[in-house]
């Protein structure tokens, strides 16, 4: 801004002396007629403590016949309000759900008048300087409940400053989000850091849906914990884990689909590759001594195996050669799913946000800041009023 002035009163200079028309730059900018002032200014920041003046710089002049009479600032008062709140009961799904709300409190209007007697003549305009008040009413604002417990308090906070609707919208997305088969990872997680998925609450779903999710899990101490009636393969299992959990092997067709194998219908080729010979043909040479050996003369085709892995009923795990590891999906099938998405309608909004005390506990936060935008005006004794026509917004802090 004050870039943009200076280089304002060295173009006004050049025109001064290049021109016999009055102010050409000023004109360019202001809202201008043949009768109305011409007007032009500059704020000293477009940052203000709220409750404090802000200051600026004007410039303006009347047309032959005209007499000026009071200059004005008028602005506009806009509320920026930024919430967002974030998963915190499990760290495998990130997700924050943002929303900024812009909203004009308080429409254009007059806040001071300063009568022309303050201004300066210095030759060819007059200079007017001035400070402009704001309310501390307008003051930033912010919230975040950070106490241990939801309470009827935090609840009415946050239905005071959040969007309506703003907690159910975010459930939707997060149970989106975990019913996508790939996110088998974050539901598990879910599953297992709940503490309100409890044995009788698995057990009514299974009755429910016919499902055989886990419902005979403890805190560890006397048997199986939720993580462990959960199972399935995953690359930091070691090898011979993995070949006591192999269940199949599967190649993926021309079309993208995969097809299953049992474990005796692959074999291995010439440098160890786990394959799928289509119409092999094999012939079987006996040497002098009776030892046999057996040669891969054809075949139709080619495939190369990779390997299923036993997992918990509702589970699908494989070694993914695009992606280099073990994934494991959830299965799509339809009674799955309808029993976890009811599992997941039973966490509330306050409990999927809440984290630690270093994080301060709810992770759902609100902040306020307001904007004036100001406009310039000078009328002169006829009521002929001259605006300047690019407001300035003003940060209040």
């Amino acid at each position: 801004m004050k870039i943009q002035y200076k280089l304002g009163l060295m173009a006004m200079g050049l025109l001064a002396l290049t021109s016999c028309e009055k102010h050409d730059l000023i004109a360019d900018n202001m809202a201008i007629g043949e009768r109305v002032p011409t007007v032009y200014w500059v704020v000293g920041s477009t940052a203000c403590k709220a409750g404090d003046n802000f200051s600026f710089e004007a410039k303006y002049y009347t047309e032959d016949g005209h007499t000026p009479f009071q200059s004005q600032v008028w602005y506009t008062v806009i509320r920026n309000d930024e919430v967002s709140a974030t998963v915190k009961l499990i760290s495998s799904l990130s997700y924050t759900k943002q929303a900024t709300i812009t909203d004009t409190i308080r429409p254009m209007l007059c806040v001071e008048t300063f009568p022309h007697e303050l201004a300066v003549w210095q030759g060819h305009e007059y200079v007017l300087t001035g400070e402009v008040p704001t309310s501390t009413t307008l003051s930033p604002l912010s919230w975040q409940h950070k106490e241990a417990e939801w309470t009827d308090v935090a609840q009415t906070r946050f239905e005071q400053y959040f969007p309506e609707g703003f907690d159910t919208e975010f459930l939707a997305d997060v149970k989106e989000k975990l019913l996508v088969t790939t996110n088998e990872a974050a539901l598990r997680e879910t599953f297992t850091n709940y503490d309100g998925f409890t044995c009788e609450v698995m057990a009514a779903l299974n009755a429910k849906y016919g499902t055989n999710l886990p419902d005979d899990f403890d805190a560890g101490t006397k048997g199986k914990t939720k993580a462990d009636k959960w199972t399935r393969i995953t690359d930091t299992n070691t090898d011979a884990e993995k070949a006591a959990a192999l269940k199949e092997y599967y190649y993926v067709d021309e079309s993208g689909v995969e097809q299953k194998l049992a474990i005796a219908d692959v074999t291995t080729d010439e440098v160890d590759n786990i394959v799928y010979y289509v119409n092999p043909v094999w012939e079987t040479v006996t040497d002098e001594a009776g030892n046999e050996t057996t040669t891969l003369v054809s075949y139709d085709h080619k495939y190369f195996c990779y390997p299923v892995y036993e997992a918990s009923e509702w589970l699908y795990c494989r070694y993914d050669n695009d992606q280099g590891s073990i994934v494991t999906t959830v299965v799509e099938d339809e009674k799955y799913q309808a029993a976890f998405a009811e599992m997941i309608d039973k966490i509330s909004f306050p409990e999927w946000i809440l984290g630690t005390a270093s994080e301060g506990y709810y992770v759902a936060t609100f902040s306020r800041k307001h904007v004036l935008s100001t406009v310039f005006k000078h009328v002169d004794t006829e009521g002929n009023v001259g605006v300047y026509t690019t407001p300035y917004e003003i940060t209040l802090n």
